[in-house]
């Protein structure tokens, strides 16, 4: 933990010495906290076929982001180094709670509707009702179990089988705890290369989630391996995408310039938030039957799927691996060219090359598309992007067509990946 750091803040510097990986600097403060695991590759002493790779595991204390927490993680990967940012499971986002507002604790036995005790210890009684007590930190479970309590029980009743429902005292929350934010800004070097590929985000009902990342890379020669995607939430919970807001934003630029912009966001209650906004914008309730050219929700939009991704890759080190991904999509081609593929008439189109539908068999329910950053540039990079029933469909094509990572990032480290 770095003294000089605020809550939420971390760094990861990462560069090479004497063709050795060394971490210069890795330090986070609560609610982040950085793991760096041992790398392993085959062969052992080959600089050829043992590149200089690190991995981080970037997590947060109590397994996911509690309503209210901002992370701010700067990383530096400097000449010729490797590095892998790994998540363990899921980024869970835990529901929105406004500030001011205590639900009452749903016993299948016993309900009891709760106050504030005193508006003094308003953070405090947020927080425990935030986080079951096995992530509380010891002087929480200490003070709400020894001291006196933030929170007043006022009426108990006994219910045989008492509905899901809650109680809530309104009051207006600052706009800086209107959602979560997870903000990372990332500088890769020259023959530099990050490889981000963490689980999927999985937004609890009600959440708010606003995630902004920004990639710096020093010129062509810098190499990126970018995986962004959410899940619709606890689907066995009945929660599929039930959540208030998802929003992310990845900026990439080579040379200080930008190259690639993906922006997505998921809400039928605020509109999309610029970069330096904190207040969410109500959208208007749509009244009356739609009119033509309007649409519904975005959950009638997504139909049966449960998963979103998108994948990026470029530079010089993944070159050969973009290639392989392009063949695919070739391979692909020629088999839904067939009179009984639905999308044969738009893949036959030679204008429609750089947007070309490569699917696999709907059986399997994922569908893909593979595009160049530049259409007019084979070597600018691709971009893949996924839509599947289940976040398994898209683990399964992720280890199936990135394995010639294993190499350049580790043994371990490659088994570890979405494991």
């Amino acid at each position: 933990m770095h003294p000089l750091m605020d809550p939420g803040q971390g760094v990861i510097h990462c560069g090479v010495v004497a063709g050795q990986p060394v971490l210069h600097q890795c330090a986070s403060k609560y609610p982040l906290k950085l793991i760096t695991p041992r790398v392993h590759h085959r062969s052992p002493g080959d600089p050829i076929k043992n590149p200089p790779a690190l991995a981080v595991y970037v997590l947060t204390y109590g397994g996911g982001i509690v309503h209210g927490d901002v992370i701010h993680l700067r990383i530096v990967v400097d000449n010729a180094a490797v590095l892998t940012l790994l998540t363990q499971g899921s980024t869970k986002v835990f529901r929105h709670w406004p500030r001011g507002k205590v639900a009452m604790v749903n016993n299948p036995q016993v309900v009891h509707s709760l106050e504030l005790a005193s508006p003094l210890v308003l953070p405090m009684a947020e927080s425990l009702v935030d986080k079951p007590e096995h992530q509380l930190g010891k002087e929480q479970v200490n003070r709400c179990n020894n001291g006196p309590s933030p929170l007043k029980k006022v009426e108990g009743a006994v219910k045989e089988n008492p509905p899901s429902t809650e109680t809530l005292v309104d009051t207006p929350p600052p706009p800086s705890r209107q959602f979560s934010l997870n903000h990372f800004t990332v500088h890769v070097a020259s023959g530099g290369c990050l490889v981000s590929l963490p689980s999927p985000v999985t937004c609890f009902k009600n959440a708010r989630y606003q995630q902004r990342q920004d990639f710096h890379l020093e010129d062509t020669s810098s190499s990126l391996v970018l995986l962004d995607w959410v899940t619709s939430g606890r689907v066995s919970r009945g929660e599929a995408w039930q959540f208030d807001m998802y929003s992310s934003t990845n900026s990439i630029y080579v040379n200080d310039k930008l190259v690639f912009k993906d922006a997505v966001h998921l809400s039928d209650k605020f509109s999309p938030l610029a970069p330096d906004q904190t207040t969410l914008k109500v959208i208007p309730a749509l009244t009356g039957p739609l009119e033509a050219g309007m649409v519904g929700n975005f959950v009638d939009r997504v139909g049966h799927f449960q998963c979103f991704a998108m994948l990026t890759l470029m530079g010089e080190k993944l070159a050969s691996l973009i290639h392989s991904l392009v063949d695919l999509q070739d391979r692909q081609r020629i088999m839904a060219s067939t009179p009984a593929s639905a999308f044969s008439s738009h893949i036959r189109n030679p204008q429609k090359r750089q947007q070309d539908y490569s699917l696999s068999s709907m059986s399997s329910g994922l569908v893909y598309t593979m595009s160049y950053l530049d259409p007019e540039n084979t070597d600018s990079g691709l971009v893949v992007r996924l839509s599947a029933y289940t976040s398994e469909s898209i683990i399964e094509w992720i280890r199936t067509h990135l394995a010639d990572l294993e190499t350049m990032i580790g043994v371990n480290i490659w088994k570890s990946v979405l494991n």
